[in-house]
């Protein structure tokens, strides 16, 4: 259970709360998927990118049609900056995992993303957390099929019983 909250307050404060990066009226001028490592650092340009999540988000895109340039920006952010610590670059594969589970509701690509930064980042403080992130994902999924199944009008599902 404490994964799972370390998952929903990851990116809930990445990408909905002022703490992230305060609103804008207009976002930045340049691209979404630009990037300059020369002038900030992973974290400033991950900020950036999450604020422009943000704005998109709080102004109802949440497809991933609408955020497909921010979806470019985490690949180019990661590919621009090869020689980050893997905790940064493993932060923003697990920010691009939380949008496609929670916003999207792509568990497959989500899940996929996460058993990547376990590849891909070893060394970092998130991989070592990955198999209990997969493993809730995998029992909220279950259990989400489980509620599906009980919704008014639906057919009861089968059940067995031991006792009485």
């Amino acid at each position: 259970m404490k994964i799972v909250k370390y998952v929903v307050a990851t990116i809930a404060a990445a990408l909905l709360t002022q703490a992230a990066l305060p609103a804008q009226e207009n976002p930045p001028a340049q691209s979404a998927t630009m990037v300059n490592p020369q002038t900030n650092s992973v974290a400033d340009q991950l900020q950036a990118l999450v604020g422009r999540v943000r704005v998109k988000l709080q102004a109802g895109d949440t497809t991933e049609t609408s955020l497909a340039p921010e979806l470019k920006g985490f690949d180019d952010l990661i590919a621009h900056n090869p020689k980050a610590s893997p905790d940064d670059l493993a932060q923003v594969s697990i920010l691009k995992a939380m949008l496609y589970l929670q916003v999207f509701n792509e568990i497959d690509k989500g899940t996929a993303l996460l058993k990547k930064i376990k590849t891909d980042y070893p060394a970092s403080k998130i991989a070592g957390k990955v198999d209990d992130m997969l493993s809730q994902i995998s029992k909220q999924a279950e259990a989400k099929k489980i509620q599906s199944a009980l919704a008014p009008g639906a057919e009861f599902p089968d059940f067995s019983v031991k006792s009485l």
